[in-house]
C-alpha cells in the first residue's frame, strides 16, 4: 500500500473510531474526551511513523494544545444538548467526527513538513482547517 493511501486509511479509521467512541460513551461525561485523546495520540504516532518522523521529533506540545482547544470547543457545543439522551449521543458522535477530521489533516500536514514548526490552532483555526479540507475535496 502506498504511503498516501496509508495516511488516508489512518485518518479515516480515526474518524470512524472517534464517532463510535463518542456515541458509545455519551452517557458518561468526559469519558469520551479521555478516550479520544488517546486515540489522537495513537493516530499521531502512526502518522509520524508513516512520514518517517521520529516520535522524539514529533511536535507533541503544539498537537496537544491544538487538541485541547478543539476539545473545549466540542464540549461547549455538546453542553447545549447534554441532557437530551438521543440528541446527546448524536451530537457527541458528530462533533467527534468533525473535530477528528480537522485534527487528522492538521497532524498529517504538520508531519509532512517538519521543517516548519506547526502553528497551534485555536477554535477559529480548527474551523478554517475543516473548511480547507472540505472545500479542497481531500479524503477524510
Amino acid at each position: 500500500m502506498e504511503h498516501d493511501a496509508k495516511c488516508v486509511r489512518t485518518k479515516r479509521l480515526a474518524n470512524v473510531a472517534s464517532a463510535v467512541i463518542a456515541m458509545a460513551l455519551s452517557p458518561f461525561p468526559l469519558a469520551d474526551e479521555i478516550v479520544l485523546a488517546l486515540l489522537y495520540a495513537g493516530a499521531v504516532a502512526r502518522l509520524a511513523r508513516l512520514h518517517g518522523v521520529p516520535l522524539g521529533a514529533t511536535p507533541w506540545r503544539a498537537f496537544a494544545r491544538t487538541t485541547w482547544n478543539g476539545m473545549l470547543a466540542r464540549a461547549a457545543v455538546n453542553l447545549a444538548v447534554a441532557f437530551v439522551p438521543v440528541a446527546a449521543a448524536i451530537a457527541n458522535a458528530t462533533t467527534a467526527a468533525v473535530l477528528t477530521t480537522s485534527l487528522m489533516h492538521y497532524f498529517d500536514d504538520a508531519l509532512a513538513d517538519t521543517s516548519v514548526a506547526p502553528e497551534i490552532l485555536g477554535i477559529a483555526g480548527l474551523r478554517d482547517e475543516l473548511k480547507r479540507v472540505l472545500f479542497r475535496g481531500a479524503p477524510a
